[in-house]
């Protein structure tokens, strides 16, 4: 995916993470270090990264505070064309950047290139960055989205809140 991307989930973080680089909820990349042409992160201070790299290790992110503890909807896209980064959290647009990089498209196989869903891509490398929490629904387009385009509902997923700004001890 280059020119178009849309990354769509439901995350429940239960801890931020103390040491390292953060917690990854979709990676895409291979064991050589710094090279990574999307990623979907979030950090010690409990920000949320969707980033893009390209094969000169430019990046470019736009970024939001996700809670702990609570269902949240976190939708992402990038759109080559306009060169719009965007997030949303809970269906409303929480950030926007504009850039000129485009991802990096090969990876080196030998390097245990891949895509990772809570973690990095894969288990045998030198690294280790768990998401720690519940990931539900995530999805990945290579088309540009927003939250109405990929049906975004709470209620359609039948859980027990009034909103989602509802702490989950004011929850029945």
């Amino acid at each position: 995916l280059r020119n178009a991307i849309t990354v769509s989930t439901w995350i429940k973080t239960s801890t931020y993470v103390e040491r390292g680089p953060g917690a990854q909820i979709l990676f895409r990349d291979n064991d050589r270090s710094g090279i990574d042409p999307y990623s979907f992160v979030i950090h010690s201070d409990g920000r949320i990264y969707f980033s893009i790299q390209n094969e000169k290790q430019e990046a470019a992110n736009v970024n939001a505070t996700v809670p702990l503890g609570q269902w949240t909807h976190v939708l992402a896209s990038f759109d080559s064309r306009s060169g719009l980064l965007k997030m949303f959290l809970n269906g409303k647009l929480s950030t926007a950047e504009k850039t000129s990089i485009l991802p990096m498209t090969k990876l080196d196989a030998k390097q245990g290139a891949g895509l990772g869903v809570g973690n990095i891509q894969w288990d045998k490398g030198p690294h280790n960055q768990p998401f720690h929490g519940v990931i539900a629904d995530l999805r990945l387009y290579n088309t540009v989205l927003e939250p109405k385009d990929v049906h975004f509902d709470p209620q359609g997923w039948n859980m027990p809140w009034r909103d989602l700004t509802t702490k989950a001890s004011e929850r029945d």
